[in-house]
């Protein structure tokens, strides 16, 4: 039997963190077949997905002999449908990245309903954390692995990177010295929650900031939300930048400040250090996240290394602290929380979560 793995995944998030590990796969001589649904299928077919040559991708999942079946964490019903049926029918062990905190959770209760999560071989997480919580919810579920997340091995070297990317990045989107981005984090639902919290919170700053936002919607945003957030706009109180056709992560260097409800975004932020990292509450953005993950509050914003905000006046206070630099005490005890959320953030984990699916391969297969 040739040397196969095959890797199904839905959305962006699940995929961004297979993805490094993948292409070490295929590094090694393993022909890699891919199944996209959703998010990831529109963004392959765009040509905007992160992808590489030497994989093959294919219409639809067929259960066949293989080394190993790699599923990418989803929280979309056809993405989360996909990841289930692999699981189910696999011929091969079955692996995993979770690639955010409580990403997993919704997949492993509903292999653990079909009494198979036994075929679950290793599903590698960011952090103690995320991995306490799997525990909590999921306690059946034994085969956890403490990796660090390979999608966030980037943040190492793009620190060296930083002040060149955040220069060039300005300057194409048009943003002058001086002037402060805002990186407005779409959500599935709810970014015109967000987008509208902003403006009343920078029509409160006296004195004014000289504020631009760019918005980047998610790639699987509801037509209800796209045009709740044309709707704002057309308002004319915001002075945008048009985005640019890369993933919002890539576009951090550019920002001063970040809010999303909940994102991987988010946390790749917390990683570099950013001092503006939002979490925003609204109504829309709080059922998401508690269907999403389970959780009330996310989990960078619980344990202190991101803002948590619920009102304008809430984000001007953020401003104003951050603007305040080593002035500010909450600022200092964020940065010291963002520093220890980063434990595993050594540029290893891609080497740590293929060092752990390699225990599976067939034994010719295996280095």
């Amino acid at each position: 039997m040739r040397k196969l793995i095959w890797v199904v995944a839905g959305d962006t998030g699940g995929w961004n963190a297979t993805y490094p590990v993948v292409r070490l796969a295929a590094d090694a001589g393993f022909h890699i077949k891919t199944f996209f649904v959703g998010a990831c299928a529109k963004q392959a077919e765009a040509g905007i997905l992160k992808t590489d040559p030497r994989f093959e991708v294919v219409p639809m999942w067929v259960a066949e002999e293989c080394d190993l079946v790699v599923v990418g964490m989803s929280q979309s019903v056809e993405g989360l449908q996909a990841a289930t049926q692999a699981a189910l029918t696999a011929k091969a062990p079955v692996v995993a990245i979770q690639d955010y905190y409580g990403s997993a959770t919704t997949w492993l209760k509903a292999m653990q309903e079909h009494g198979t999560l036994g075929n679950i071989r290793s599903l590698g997480v960011i952090d103690e954390a995320a991995a306490k919580d799997i525990q909590e919810k999921v306690p059946a579920f034994t085969a956890l692995a403490i990796t660090g997340g390979p999608h966030f091995d980037q943040v190492m070297a793009k620190k060296q990177t930083w002040a060149a990317d955040r220069a060039a990045l300005r300057s194409q989107l048009g943003v002058a010295d001086g002037e402060v981005l805002f990186l407005v984090v779409g959500q599935p639902d709810g970014t015109a929650e967000i987008v509208a919290m902003l403006d009343g919170a920078l029509q409160l700053m006296q004195p004014a900031v000289p504020a631009r936002v760019l918005i980047s919607m998610h790639p699987r945003a509801s037509a209800l939300n796209q045009t709740a957030v044309a709707a704002y706009l057309q308002q004319g109180t915001l002075s945008l930048v048009n985005p640019l056709p890369i993933a919002s992560d890539d576009l951090l260097p550019a920002a001063d400040f970040v809010l999303a409800g909940y994102s991987t975004t988010n946390h790749f932020a917390v990683l570099y250090g950013m001092p503006g990292v939002m979490y925003v509450r609204t109504p829309i953005l709080q059922a998401d996240l508690e269907r999403d993950t389970g959780f009330d509050r996310p989990m960078e914003a619980q344990a202190g290394a991101a803002w948590y905000v619920t009102t304008p006046a809430e984000i001007t206070h953020v401003i104003t602290e951050v603007q305040a630099g080593d002035g500010s005490a909450e600022l200092a005890a964020i940065k010291q929380q963002q520093a220890a959320m980063g434990k595993y953030n050594d540029g290893q984990a891609t080497q740590r979560v293929w060092a752990q699916w390699s225990r599976y391969l067939l034994p010719s297969h295996s280095a």
